[in-house]
């Protein structure tokens, strides 16, 4: 760097790669407080088939929930994943899942079975669903289709 006492060489160490960042902006209204808590205390989630993704970056606790995106992550075992989501006290605001499989198509995503219309397919093949609402009680979901 010309002129300056700047130089690009340095001495310093790279610095650690970064594995986590909690970081949530959240609207100022009557829900503020309860997705605080809900991002700060997560439900528990219980697998019947499929599992907890162990390997999710941001899931340094390995309880599920990964604050990097938001989201519980879970992994389909030949293109099925059942789970119940217990809420903590509270109740959880809105939960959202992102179930990774191997699926030639959209799968089948079910919540107490009910259908939900809503999920979607991402580019890497997972799916990710919300649950709309507050959650107070222990919820089954469903998510099923055709392993690739």
């Amino acid at each position: 760097l010309a002129g300056s006492s700047l130089t690009q060489e340095s001495n310093l160490p790279d610095p650690p790669e970064v594995k986590r960042w909690d970081y949530l902006t959240v609207a100022p209204d009557a829900r503020r407080e309860q997705m605080q808590r809900n991002f700060l205390y997560p439900g528990k989630l219980i697998c019947t088939l499929g599992a907890k993704v162990a390997a999710a970056r941001g899931d340094v606790d390995r309880d599920g929930f990964d604050p990097s995106q938001g989201c519980y992550c879970l992994l389909a075992s030949q293109g099925h994943c059942r789970f119940t989501i217990v809420p903590p006290e509270g109740g959880l605001l809105a939960p959202s899942f992102r179930v990774q499989g191997d699926w030639r198509q959209m799968p089948t995503v079910s919540c107490e079975g009910l259908a939900i219309r809503d999920a979607v397919r991402l580019a890497d093949g997972s799916v990710l669903l919300v649950l709309h609402g507050l959650i107070t009680k222990p919820t089954a979901l469903e998510v099923e289709g055709l392993g690739g």
